[in-house]
């Protein structure tokens, strides 16, 4: 994989080197081009401006020593080709401070005078483009052309501009003339220098992108490794990356994801242990009320009982016994619904301290039956929440009906509202009883959870079902015990709907 992906960077960066090569090499020849033609447009502009008229006029050029041997006219006409001595003689002095190859046509006579020792050229020897280019040097432009190629064989720039005499009218043109050897090796040079710069930033990218991969490429394969011991059911497996990058903050999410995936494995395994634990509950709580009833028919069925008074005990044993397991069976229907999310609660606006208020009037003649004593100290009026009336009935009733339940014979039962400094409704519900151990507060929300075993009233999931009922409308629940204050059970509420 590390050898991959720095593969994959140098060719792309390879890639990107011949292109930026290419516009390198295009662009700087274009912008040489330029300053090259500028520059000998310039030359050619300062020459014909150092050239005055008398040294073009046919006058002067007569009285300088006429025409040069063996140059006699041409077929062009009188004077055309004439290479003369002392024009010439200059030209190779303007020549040699140029650099350059300098042409001189007369524009009347339209002859052609070089330097630099070559052979005169006839001005109908010209091509087309090149004569064109006159034309409009004679026309008073000044510009550049390649037009001359032909004449000097070889490649070459010219630059024309035009001679003024005294009185502002054009009588010559010089041609400057330079070879493309120069620009060309300058390129070449700079080329070279660029290619040797490229090649050692190529071997320099080579060694990067190959550090480079192996720093992507490692943590990958660690995070890969990860994920397969992941699938397989090992959450305890971690990247150990601890890089500031991007790689860096992937790996910490995969390791929080082995985190959390280590969490559901240990909730579900939980979850199942506490499944099959209540399966056996159940399998226990039902099983003891069915055999009650099983030998009693039995007994009755095969005559054992025969005085009226016995046979009329195993009926109302027989009664009691089927009542408390319709009591468990609805209570385990009661937490099952309560435990699937499907369920939904009529949740509507409720004022909290009524429904308390309506679950202790119906409590009252119960108490009365039992001999205890039931107070309620109602502080708060009004605490508006979303909750569902039923469910928070029932969710009071069942502390009152605990607090019944274990409340020592002829002592009193008090249930109280107020508001804490963080204006949350608390609501408490207290008696003097059977204390609750230390080592089983934990538990007696769990399931089928009786602190005295050998307590066979009630089902045993009477708080499971509070606790899923509070949980439900956001409620905390707080157990405190002991044989001097008693027990005391706290269901602290959430912000109220005007706070929200």
């Amino acid at each position: 994989m590390s050898r991959r992906i720095a593969l994959s960077f140098f060719l792309l960066f390879l890639v990107f080197s011949l292109i930026l090569s290419i516009l390198f090499y295009t662009l700087n020849r274009r912008s040489m081009l330029q300053v090259y033609e500028d520059q000998l447009l310039t030359h050619a502009i300062s020459i014909a401006d150092a050239i005055d008229g008398l040294t073009i006029s046919g006058d002067a050029l007569s009285g300088m020593g006429g025409q040069v041997p063996g140059q006699g006219q041409s077929q062009g006409g009188p004077g055309r080709g004439m290479h003369m001595g002392p024009r010439s003689a200059y030209l190779d002095l303007i020549n040699e401070i140029a650099m350059s190859d300098i042409w001189i046509v007369d524009e009347s006579a339209r002859s052609v005078t070089v330097g630099m020792s070559r052979r005169p050229i006839n001005y109908t020897e010209l091509n087309p483009l090149a004569q064109a280019l006159l034309e409009d040097v004679f026309a008073g432009k000044a510009l550049t052309s390649r037009a001359f190629s032909e004449q000097l064989d070889r490649a070459s720039l010219s630059a024309g501009a035009p001679v003024y005499d005294q009185d502002g009218q054009v009588i010559a043109a010089v041609l400057l003339h330079d070879s493309y050897s120069d620009l060309n090796q300058s390129l070449n040079e700079i080329l070279g220098i660029f290619g040797m710069s490229l090649l050692i930033a190529l071997l320099v990218a080579l060694v990067l992108t190959t550090l480079l991969s192996r720093r992507i490429s490692r943590p990958v394969a660690q995070m890969e490794e990860t994920a397969t011991r992941l699938t397989s059911g090992d959450y305890d497996a971690r990247s150990g990356i601890s890089q500031s990058d991007e790689i860096g903050a992937l790996a910490r999410n995969m390791d929080k994801l082995a985190e959390h995936l280590a969490e559901a494995k240990r909730d579900r395994e939980q979850q199942e242990e506490a499944k099959r634990a209540f399966l056996a509950s159940v399998s226990h709580e039902l099983r003891t009320p069915v055999a009650v009833m099983r030998s009693s028919l039995e007994a009755l069925r095969d005559g054992i009982v025969t005085e009226p008074e016995r046979r009329q005990e195993y009926y109302d044993d027989l009664l009691v016994e089927s009542r408390h397991l319709e009591r468990q069976i609805n209570d385990l229907l009661e937490l099952s619904r309560l435990d699937s999310a499907e369920f939904k609660f009529e949740k509507s606006e409720v004022n909290v301290p009524d429904v308390l208020a309506d679950a202790v009037r119906g409590k009252r003649r119960q108490a009365e039956q039992l001999g205890l004593s039931l107070t309620y100290l109602d502080d708060v009026m009004q605490y508006a929440y979303m909750g569902d009336y039923h469910r928070l009935y029932q969710l009071f009733g069942i502390f009152v009906d605990n607090a019944f339940r274990y409340a020592d014979a002829g002592t009193k039962v008090s249930i109280c509202s107020q508001l804490t400094e963080t204006g949350q409704l608390e609501i408490l519900v207290h008696n003097f009883g059977a204390v609750i151990p230390p080592e089983a507060l934990p538990r007696i929300f769990e399931r089928f959870y009786r602190i005295d075993e050998e307590d066979s009233f009630g089902s045993g999931l009477g708080l499971a079902i509070a606790a899923a009922l509070a949980d439900r409308h956001d409620i905390e629940i707080a157990v405190e015990s002991s044989d001097r204050a008693g027990t005391s059970f706290r269901l602290l509420f959430s912000a109220p709907l005007s706070d929200h």
